[in-house]
């Protein structure tokens, strides 16, 4: 599986460690397919962008036999801003509704299932089937096992890559990973910089 679209992480000028997750795609809609209008009393627009109750609801997700709340989540979409740094300190033990890096998709993401402690290295290297480069993510022992599990159990399911709260890359698991993951920068990859940022952001 390839995780296509990264970024790097940088504040001016000094990379600084980035905050990674992988977590589960609940739905995704287009920016411009969203039900404008509607609001709820923990969303009430666009200034609940950084509102942990908006945006991160227990219902906007499903639990066990309970289904996710449709309601909820339209209204935690339409309170999105996705211009600029995500303002959310997103706990990762709750689902999320999140923007994609260039503000054309939406989605509600499930808990968080992996983060930046469970990669062990992190490199970049020139994309030898594309255009620019890509980085690698080898995971520690228990990041392995979890990526391969999830991967295994989830094939045909989307998985979102997120970096600072923002998701990089929302691919399709097409069957188990039980190694290294390398992570694309989109049609035109990564600039030689921006790979090289984005590892030493992740401490590799």
């Amino acid at each position: 599986m390839v995780l296509t679209g990264c970024q790097s992480t940088v504040d001016g000028g000094a990379v600084r460690e980035a905050a990674l997750e992988f977590r589960p795609v609940v739905v995704s809609y287009p920016t411009n397919a969203l039900t404008p209008g509607v609001t709820s009393s923990a969303c009430p627009g666009k200034a609940a962008s950084a509102d942990k109750a908006c945006r991160q609801s227990a219902d906007l997700a499903p639990a066990g036999s309970t289904p996710a709340d449709p309601a909820a989540q339209m209204a935690a979409l339409n309170a999105l801003d996705c211009g600029g740094a995500d303002p959310l300190d997103a706990d990762p033990a709750l689902p999320l509704a999140a923007c994609d890096r260039d503000g054309v998709e939406l989605f509600i993401l499930d808990k968080a299932f992996l983060d930046e402690r469970h990669v062990a290295e992190a490199t970049s290297g020139i994309d030898p089937q594309g255009v620019g480069y890509v980085v690698t993510l080898s995971f520690t022992a228990e990041g392995t096992d979890i990526w391969a599990r999830h991967t295994e159990s989830h094939v045909n399911e989307r998985v979102a890559f997120l970096v600072d709260g923002k998701v990089v890359s929302a691919p399709t698991i097409q069957g188990a990973i039980h190694g290294d993951t390398t992570i694309h920068g989109g049609v035109n990859g990564f600039t030689r910089d921006e790979a090289e940022n984005l590892v030493a952001a992740l401490g590799g």
